[in-house]
């Protein structure tokens, strides 16, 4: 059975999805608002950036805006939890702790009833949805990532598998992360790893379930994000130094992307 909010408080947002079933495998993607994943039952295989790591029951993974991502495989029935919120939904002075998820994001809460708890709580808020409910829902949230940040200590990225494909793959997302402004293919990264290109493109599929390409182009749309809000470099500039050699085309997939062009996509930023 699945529950899904969307609750609006003029620019700040809320959604809490609570979903039991045979998930399969996702698609690579990223957004502009974090994310809070805590599997309740069953086994995944989840992708963030330039790690690969096996959830558990209680299991919580906190993934940043801009961070590429994906449910590999759900190994069978699972029940998960996510809540999406931005940035704006959290006081300013708290937000900046939220940053220490960009390097970890895999967390093992020492108490995982109390984190049960407080999602239960959030979700129980959103039912009643009455005059006082918007702000219980963020004071719960603000309990839950106060707790996970102040027991930041169980953030680990070593909990990524240890199986060798699974390791490769992590050294060829880190490849590609690193040098996606450059003028790469996959042939480029079978000539330094060592191995055929075809099964590098398996690989990617496999474990990413997009092509070699189709990564390489979120991670130039997502550097071009971030300079789009962060720079006045002009459209032309941001598609050359993110590896996009044509503008229309980077202009292109980007409207793809995101439903709007770049130009209103830094626009509308102060709103996101």
């Amino acid at each position: 059975m699945a529950e899904k909010v969307l609750f609006s408080n003029r620019e700040n947002l809320l959604r809490y999805d609570n979903m039991s079933r045979d998930f399969g495998m996702s698609e690579a993607h990223f957004h502009n608002f974090y994310e809070v994943y805590f599997l309740v039952s069953g086994k995944c295989r989840f992708s963030v950036e330039n790690h690969i790591y096996d959830i558990n029951p209680n299991d919580m993974l906190i993934i940043p805006p801009g961070q590429i991502h994906m449910a590999n495989d759900y190994f069978g029935m699972s029940n998960r939890i996510i809540i999406h919120f931005p940035r704006s939904y959290i006081d300013a002075p708290f937000a900046d702790h939220l940053n220490v998820f960009r390097q970890n994001n895999y967390y093992v809460p020492r108490n995982p009833e109390y984190i049960a708890r407080l999602l239960d709580r959030i979700n129980s808020e959103r039912k009643k949805n009455d005059p006082f409910s918007p702000f219980m829902m963020r004071s719960h949230l603000m309990l839950l990532l106060g707790y996970i940040v102040r027991n930041e200590s169980l953030l680990d990225t070593s909990m990524s598998s240890s199986l060798p494909t699974i390791k490769l793959t992590e050294e060829l997302m880190q490849f590609v992360i690193n040098n996606c402004r450059k003028d790469i293919s996959l042939q480029d990264l079978a000539d330094k790893f060592g191995y055929n290109a075809n099964y590098l493109s398996t690989l990617f599929k496999k474990n990413w379930g997009v092509t070699f390409k189709k990564f390489l182009t979120l991670q130039r749309v997502k550097n071009a994000e971030h300079m789009l809000t962060t720079t006045d470099s002009s459209i032309i500039e941001i598609a050359n130094t993110c590896g996009f050699n044509d503008s229309n085309y980077f202009s292109t997939i980007f409207r793809r992307i995101h439903g709007m062009s770049p130009r209103e996509y830094r626009k509308n930023s102060q709103y996101i």
